[in-house]
């Protein structure tokens, strides 16, 4: 089931209904992609009754109460589909107690292979963006930023052993 624009402050509870639904999508419609708007639901606590749902894709939405905690007692859930709209907290604590998840956040980056952009200029690796919408800057190279990323690999564990 793929939802497209149902609206800012929607009330998810009547999908919760759906048992035996093993995808969702949320996201914002088609002509929204790359103007940084985004939908706000109340919350996904809703979705934590859906034993089934194995993927979950959230493309930009966001939640007014619980952010994604809700998503670690979505026990069946194996793969998550996001943007780098949360915070490195949310993503640390999925880490944490969502291990198996498969989504690229819930580690300290993601790795932008094949994307010019991402190419660093000074030494020609590909670039990573670090989790977390909280980050004032979040990508860098490895090679030349090393201390700056070594930071933020050492946060972003602290994050996750502290959630």
């Amino acid at each position: 089931m793929e939802l497209t624009d149902v609206g800012s402050g929607t009330n998810l509870d009547p999908i919760s209904q759906l048992e035996n639904l093993e995808e969702l999508s949320l996201q914002t419609p088609p002509g929204w992609d790359g103007s940084n708007k985004t939908i706000k639901y109340k919350s996904l606590e809703p979705q934590t009754k859906l034993r089934n749902l194995k993927e979950l894709t959230l493309l930009d939405v966001v939640f007014d109460f619980d952010g994604l905690k809700p998503i670690v007692r979505i026990e069946s859930l194996v793969r998550l589909t996001t943007r780098n709209k949360f915070t490195t907290a949310e993503f640390a604590a999925l880490a944490k107690y969502k291990p198996k998840l498969d989504c690229e956040y819930t580690k300290p980056y993601r790795m932008w292979d094949g994307v010019e952009y991402y190419r660093c200029s000074n030494c020609g690796q590909m670039k990573v963006e670090f989790s977390g919408v909280d980050l004032k800057r979040r990508v860098f190279c490895l090679s030349c930023n090393k201390a700056k990323c070594d930071e933020l690999m050492e946060r972003f564990d602290k994050i996750k052993n502290d959630a």
